[in-house]
């Protein structure tokens, strides 16, 4: 009797997937599956950072899903399978993306098993880089990232193949599009648009000689910022600085040791420290509470005035010290407004300094730079504002972790959202406005003044040297050394001469002159030329400072002088100014406190960067108004012939009357090649094109093709090398192309043996 097949087993079936997908080229790994039903799609591996290098071994699959018995497949993406996905959970921003990216939702697809949404595939091509970003409701993934591999099934959720095109190949202005479409959800646009700016909080908070009525700190909120500074700065500065704080609130001895003591006792030193009993804890902790009220309570105050502009001494120095962010940074904020002593975020210098064109990452480099002595040029405040600590707990008033689900999270929000009772990061830095003063002490200079600077020059670095090296010339004309100038704004020679060409300034030549005569000539005159020196007759004609033509000269009785060139002298001339003012002056600084401006509009912007990105898309529709057809994929005309191969990566597409043709760009011919063949375009079109030749065509395109992509021909190409050359010669010489194994241009090669085999035939 017959016997009937045995069934593949569960794991032999994820085995022969697995395995079928690095043959395509991607690396997976085994996700838990149903043997963990509360993370099902979690990695099944401590550890799979090596097959984000990798891919796996075939041993290693059959130990996975035969030996571990693991559920489910995870395909690794990025940079080692040459793919990415866009990852939508949301209907609405799955419509939103059709409508706006069409191109690019017309590649291979999965519908996720859990919210029916879909996975968008697309091949990323090497020298491309696409780092993952997320948004609410779409998130980019690549590098370091995976997502569950198609045909998997997890209990009754399935990802199903919707569209089995082959990926789409990315460029860079597709990925330009896909990035300016996630801005249109990332969280600083739909999270944050009502952020209070630095200015409306300066000009909200009464100067006055009483505490503010709306500070308030809770024993909560004490403690919890004592456990957060404790860690960073130590326990005994941080119990020192929580206690000053609270004094300074009207907080008495008793209360205050009443929540830190113990706290303090408790906390664990941040490196070693030799053991101590609790008596010794708690008496060095009352020591420095004793510290504390040994000083009287301090009142903060805030400056009615901002203070004036940043000296040019101390905007000399950080240029010299290559920290040009950070005194355009200064510069900015004092033009908006920002007193010396106020505290601010990052996030709030930011939306203050947005609309004078400095960007988020100058903003975050200028805030964390340091001198050479250590020191940093924004000094961080170790005590934060009282409206940080957050109100207990109802149900757990004592732990430490347990936030507001209301209240913003504070760390870097990339990823999922943080659950309500999670840690939400570390805590907020806190940046205080550095005086003249101090800033003039920390770099070693003195104050000699400011030059006015105007919002419109610290858009970027360059404009913001030259507009300092403008208003030096202007208001102080003279001679100055090149190099000098160079130096002072931590800039080579050249660019001074850029800026000057750029301000209208003008250079005048000055020279010391003295009479050349025997009785001086040997002394004056040297045997070498000397730069910057030469000598001129009565005729003004110049000539080289050497002895020799000197004597020559007075031989011949010319009266000759002796120059040598000196610094030249600058000026702006008044009606000269290349450099406008702005459009929108900034206001005074006496009335900065009380104007306050508008965070930018994050939407309008990412609407603004997807529309200049989708311009640079190039996708040419079909004559007959028929959507466009994925570059990655074959014509519907190419799988009737039996062409299942993918047509190259293209710039542009066309539909013609036989197989679509992909338009490569080629490279321009050299100059000065007198031997050039005729335009075959016109030719191969108008000939009588049979099957052989069609089929000859193929073979010598995808023959190329499979030698070097990057130096191949066109098909349209093709198809005109067989008119000219015929099917016999293309066959007989691609073959012989195909035995070389040191050919770095392959068609250039082909095309050498076509010429000169229809050279020899036409001698013939």
């Amino acid at each position: 009797m017959r016997e009937m097949p045995k069934q593949p087993t569960f794991g032999q079936t994820l085995l022969e997937k697995a395995y079928q997908m690095v043959l395509r080229g991607w690396s997976v790994i085994p996700l838990r599956g149903m043997s963990d039903p509360a993370k099902p799609k979690a990695p099944a591996l401590s550890s799979w950072k090596v097959y984000q290098t990798y891919p796996p071994r075939f041993s290693e699959l059959c130990d996975w899903f035969l030996e571990q018995g693991y559920g489910a497949i995870g395909v690794v993406l990025g940079r080692v399978s040459g793919i990415v996905v866009i990852d939508i959970d949301k209907p609405e921003i799955e419509t939103a993306f059709k409508l706006a990216l069409p191109h690019l939702a017309n590649t291979f697809t999965v519908r996720s098993g859990n919210r029916k949404l879909p996975h968008y595939y697309y091949t990323l091509p090497k020298g491309l880089d696409a780092p993952a970003r997320t948004g609410q409701g779409i998130e980019f993934r690549s590098d370091g990232q995976y997502v569950v591999a198609p045909t998997i099934q997890i209990g009754d959720a399935e990802w199903r193949i919707e569209n089995g095109f082959a990926p789409y190949t990315l460029t860079k202005s597709d990925l330009s599009a896909i990035y300016a479409f996630l801005g249109l959800y990332t969280r600083k646009a739909t999270e944050k648009p009502e952020k209070t700016p630095l200015k409306r909080q300066i000009a909200t908070t009464p100067v006055t000689t009483k505490l503010p009525v709306e500070e308030h700190l809770t024993p909560d909120g004490l403690r919890r910022w004592y456990i957060e500074n404790a860690r960073i700065y130590g326990r005994n500065n941080a119990l020192f600085a929580g206690g000053c704080y609270a004094r300074d609130l009207g907080w008495s001895y008793s209360q205050i040791s009443g929540v830190l003591l113990s706290l303090h006792v408790t906390q664990p030193p941040n490196g070693d420290h030799p053991p101590e009993t609790t008596s010794d804890r708690m008496d060095e902790g009352r020591r420095t509470l004793d510290s504390v009220f040994k000083r009287p309570a301090n009142i903060r105050k805030r400056r009615e005035k901002p203070q004036a502009g940043l000296p040019n001494a101390v905007r000399e120095r950080l240029m010299q010290l290559g920290l040009d962010n950070a005194a355009r940074v200064l510069d900015g904020l004092i033009l908006a407004g920002v007193c010396v002593g106020d505290l601010f975020t990052a996030s709030d210098a930011y939306a203050l300094l947005a609309p004078m064109g400095i960007g988020r990452n100058t903003v975050y480099v200028a805030l964390g730079s340091q001198l050479e002595n250590g020191q940093t040029v924004f000094p961080v405040s170790v005590m934060p504002e009282a409206t940080i600590p957050l109100p207990p707990h109802p149900h757990h008033p004592g732990a430490n972790a347990d936030k507001d689900k209301n209240t913003l999270p504070t760390q870097c929000l990339s990823g999922r959202e943080t659950k309500a009772g999670k840690n939400r990061g570390r805590p907020i830095r806190r940046f205080i406005m550095p005086s003249n003063a101090a800033l003039c002490e920390r770099l070693a200079v003195r104050d000699m003044g400011s030059d006015a600077i105007s919002a419109d020059a610290l858009r970027s670095p360059s404009a913001y040297r030259l507009a300092l090296h403008q208003s030096l010339i202007a208001r102080a004309p003279n001679q100055y050394g090149r190099a000098w100038q160079a130096s002072r704004l931590g800039v080579h020679i050249k660019t001074i001469r850029r800026y000057d060409k750029r301000a209208g300034v003008s250079a005048v030549p000055q020279f010391n002159s003295q009479p050349v005569t025997w009785r001086n000539c040997d002394k004056v005159c040297k045997d070498n030329i000397e730069y910057g020196l030469f000598i001129t007759d009565e005729t003004g004609k110049r000539h080289p400072a050497k002895k020799g033509m000197a004597r020559k000269l007075l031989a011949d009785k010319h009266r000759l002088t002796l120059h040598r060139q000196q610094a030249n002298y600058y000026h702006l001339p008044q009606t000269e100014r290349v450099i406008d003012e702005p459009s929108v002056k900034p206001p005074p600084p006496t009335d900065a406190v009380d104007k306050v401006v508008d965070a930018p509009d994050y939407q309008h912007r990412w609407l603004q960067a997807l529309e200049r990105a989708m311009s640079r898309v190039s996708i040419d529709p079909a004559t007959d108004n028929t959507p466009p057809i994925p570059t990655s994929i074959p014509h519907k005309s190419a799988l009737v012939r039996g062409i299942s191969q993918p047509y190259p990566k293209a710039d542009k597409v066309k539909i013609g009357d036989g197989l679509s043709q992909y338009v490569l760009p080629l490279d321009n011919p050299k100059r000065g090649d007198k031997k050039r063949l005729p335009n075959y375009s016109s030719s191969a079109d108008t000939a009588d094109f049979g099957a052989d030749e069609r089929a000859c065509a193929e073979r010598l395109y995808w023959g190329l093709r499979r030698i070097n992509p990057d130096k191949s021909i066109t098909k349209k190409l093709a198809k005109s090398w067989v008119c000219t050359y015929g099917v016999e010669a293309i066959d007989r010489h691609l073959e012989i192309l195909k035995r070389k194994t040191d050919v770095r241009n392959p068609a250039g090669y082909l095309r050498t043996l076509l010429r000169i085999d229809a050279k020899q035939r036409a001698r013939n």
